[in-house]
């Protein structure tokens, strides 16, 4: 109509799109049908890991559940939910699919609900918390930084001692030093 003035969105009482279970719905439904088969796909070109079981698949699922069940009112606990999850499918070394889309749709569903001021907030701590989640750490490799300094390791082998000196028993020199 012309001559009406929608309410601006920083109005506490706008509603914004995600304030809806249709749109909500439709977009959990699409992520988690993305995320789950683009995660076992993706099993299948990384070597050093497994198709994700029950488990990777439920975990997988907390963010479209979340975004479904507790954006309306509880949204600091729906992002917080959807990142644990995929820090922890992570964590258990999962293939690494497309498992950000999940906490992705919590965010902007964060982001189109509610009243701006809080949707800031909590879509930007989830979001730091995602990177920070997200971010690769040495200890995650199956080579650390510490199980490569200066040794040799074989597959099977449990000691780090260099094999030209396994014969010898000793770990030093073998000149005496300052000659």
């Amino acid at each position: 109509m012309l001559g009406t003035i929608r309410p601006a969105r920083d109005d506490p009482a706008a509603p914004g799109p995600f304030d809806r279970l249709r749109p909500r719905v439709l977009v959990a439904l699409a992520a988690a049908l993305f995320s789950t088969t683009g995660s076992v796909f993706a099993a299948r070109n990384q070597g050093w890991t497994d198709e994700p079981g029950l488990v990777g698949l439920l975990l997988l699922l907390v963010a479209p559940a979340a975004l479904v069940l507790l954006l309306p009112r509880r949204p600091a606990l729906a992002t917080t939910a959807a990142v644990a999850a995929t820090l922890a499918f992570l964590l258990l070394r999962f293939p690494w699919g497309p498992v950000f889309i999940g906490p992705v749709a919590v965010l902007v569903g964060v982001m189109l609900s509610g009243p701006v001021r809080r949707a800031r907030l909590v879509a930007w701590s989830g979001a730091a918390l995602l990177a920070g989640a997200g971010r690769p750490s040495p200890c995650w490799s199956h080579r650390t930084p510490s199980s490569t300094s200066g040794t040799t390791r074989r597959r099977g082998s449990r000691t780090g001692v260099r094999p030209d000196r396994a014969s010898t028993g000793r770990a030093g020199p073998t000149t005496a030093p300052g000659s």
